[in-house]
């Protein structure tokens, strides 16, 4: 049991005390078990799965193997896994640090504890097993019946990986072996998770925040009602031990709170994908249903495509007022004829009452079209240059996602993207710089926004909105 900041031992031959000092994420953590037990006082078969996003020097890793040690310790016989990325990872990171927790809490080796490293396994005073495990094969994980687990950083996706359905990505079948894994009767079912943030459309993010991750993905995995996923941030400067040194010096590399690597690395934060040139975009404030009024103004970014890339239309609002943005409506279609893209853009129009369709350069046939059957379809204007220059598409598109404007007191996004637009909100995700792009990696929406921003500076830079002469530059 816990007296003060000590472990004490429940079962004999233990009789002294060791100090163990709890850091930020780890008193909660370690010490909330989420057990129901019965009428015979027996657990329940409620499986507990939690996860801790750390930073780096974060002692994410600590705190997982204290939580093994809680766990052994108030459940005498139980067996367990302890999974890492690699064997060599296994044997450089997470091995010592359950070697070096073990000692911290005063349980020597020989008296309390043996490792077997030609088996990877370890055996306690009390009969707990762990088996040490790699996570390159999740068919191996299909055998052993356990009562807990402890995932020490989880296996990244390939950028081929991250294009597959959720449910064909080896990460996520890996996690879900290991969670039929957890069903050993008699103990509270466990599994716990330490590692770094991998991206918002990682498997984590699919069962820990499944609301958002669906939003943003179309995505979803069916949840058993008798499961419980809570999940923690580790800091970097909440390490007594040289973490707020740490933290200093590299948010003095990062440049502040603001940038998403620091976000990730240092707060142990969801964030989105490395190199990321929107990175200011944020689901929870900028995705929410469209406002009741209807814009001042309504255009339309066109980026025709060459095949097998999609023809795509970007549906933008713009109330003068409020100098609000609102992102409406969105479509992507593939192998389209020039009929075909005439007859979307005709019901979009329809729909929307759209004013003018600020098209991609590239393909002036497609343009001189789009106008013979009567759509307002002028030449984008796609000017490139600084991402902090508003005067170029990036910047323009950077800024509307910076804006905030305030309503009665109350600051609101200076732009909403509409729930519906599941497309540009993952494109807005993926849009990382070229050097960690994927390849043939479709960006056709976040292409007619940064036409349909610049053609709405054209506009609201006019003294009239109908004054722009309709032709093609």
């Amino acid at each position: 049991m816990w007296m003060g900041g000590y472990l004490m031992t429940q079962t004999s031959p233990i009789t002294r005390r060791a100090e163990i000092q709890l850091i930020g994420f780890q008193e909660e953590f370690c010490k909330y078990q989420g057990v129901s037990l019965d009428g015979r006082g027996q657990p329940t078969h409620q499986r507990l799965i939690s996860l801790v996003r750390g930073g780096i020097f974060s002692a994410k890793s600590y705190g997982g193997a204290l939580k093994m040690v809680f766990y052994i310790r108030r459940w005498p016989g139980a067996p367990g896994i302890v999974l890492a990325p690699s064997y060599p990872m296994m044997e450089r990171a997470t091995l010592p640090t359950i070697r070096a927790v073990l000692t911290s809490a005063g349980l020597d080796e020989g008296e309390f504890w043996t490792y077997n490293d030609k088996r990877r396994e370890f055996e306690f005073w009390n009969g707990a097993v762990a088996w040490l495990a790699s996570s390159e094969d999740p068919e191996r994980l299909r055998g052993p019946t356990v009562a807990w687990w402890w995932i020490d950083e989880v296996l990244g996706d390939s950028p081929e990986q991250q294009g597959l359905p959720l449910l064909q990505r080896k990460s996520t079948a890996a996690f879900i072996n290991l969670m039929g894994r957890l069903r050993k009767p008699g103990y509270p079912l466990q599994g716990w998770i330490t590692t770094s943030p991998s991206g918002r459309r990682h498997y984590l993010h699919a069962f820990f925040v499944p609301k958002e991750y669906e939003r943003l993905t179309g995505e979803s995995i069916e949840l058993s009602s008798g499961d419980e996923f809570r999940s923690y941030e580790a800091w970097t400067k909440d390490n007594p031990f040289g973490g707020q040194q740490m933290h200093e010096t590299m948010m003095a590399i990062y440049g502040g709170e603001d940038n998403e690597i620091a976000q990730e690395q240092l707060y142990g934060r969801f964030v989105l994908r490395q190199g990321l040139v929107l990175g200011n975009f944020r689901p929870n404030w900028h995705i929410r249903p469209l406002p009741d009024e209807k814009p001042d103004l309504i255009v339309a970014g066109v980026d025709f495509g060459y095949d097998p890339h999609p023809f795509a239309i970007l549906v933008e609002g713009y109330d003068k007022e409020r100098k609000r943005r609102t992102i409406r409506e969105e479509f992507s279609g593939k192998f389209l004829s020039h009929e075909q893209m005439g007859r979307k853009a005709k019901e979009l129009m329809a729909r929307h009452g759209i004013a003018w369709f600020f098209c991609d350069s590239a393909d002036p046939q497609a343009i001189a079209y789009l106008r013979s059957v009567g759509i307002p379809a002028l030449r984008a204007n796609k000017l490139k240059g600084d991402i902090t220059d508003v005067n170029t598409g990036l910047g323009a598109c950077k800024a509307a996602l910076t804006s905030q404007i305030d309503l009665d007191g109350v600051a609101e996004p200076g732009l909403i993207i509409d729930p519906s637009c599941r497309r540009f909100v993952q494109q807005l995700e993926d849009y990382t710089t070229e050097d960690v792009r994927p390849k043939n990696h479709d960006f056709d929406l976040i292409d007619s926004w940064r036409y349909a921003e610049m053609g709405l500076l054209r506009v609201t830079r006019a003294s009239s909105y109908r004054k722009i002469p309709l032709r093609i530059e």
